[in-house]
């Protein structure tokens, strides 16, 4: 019976571990996926981290907690600077950061 009662954890473990790496590639994708993940996905710093790395909106799906943290802040800053950066045309204003940027 603790034999079997190992083997349910451990198939568990695996199922847990599967659904971790499942949201974590979703999230690369499109970060925005974060609002379709479970509240245990959406307070993990691993799976928050890359859906703001791949699209700084998706910090408002996050959990309270990390969105009040000053790093995911940060890195949902600087995700939007630089994708306004991307987009910006030759001398355009960046908004967010009162910034010229000339581009060849």
């Amino acid at each position: 019976e603790l034999l079997e009662e190992k083997s349910s954890l451990r198939n568990l473990k695996d199922v847990l571990k599967t659904e971790r790496e499942a949201a974590l590639l979703a999230v690369q994708i499109d970060g925005m996926m974060l609002q379709e993940l479970p509240d245990s996905f959406r307070d993990n710093e691993d799976i928050v981290f890359h859906s703001v790395l791949q699209n700084h909106a998706a910090l408002r799906h996050a959990s309270k907690r990390l969105q009040a943290d000053d790093i995911f802040s940060k890195i949902a800053g600087v995700r939007c600077l630089l994708d306004e950066i991307a987009n910006a045309g030759k001398e355009q204003t960046i908004p967010s950061a009162g910034l010229m940027v000339a581009r060849d």
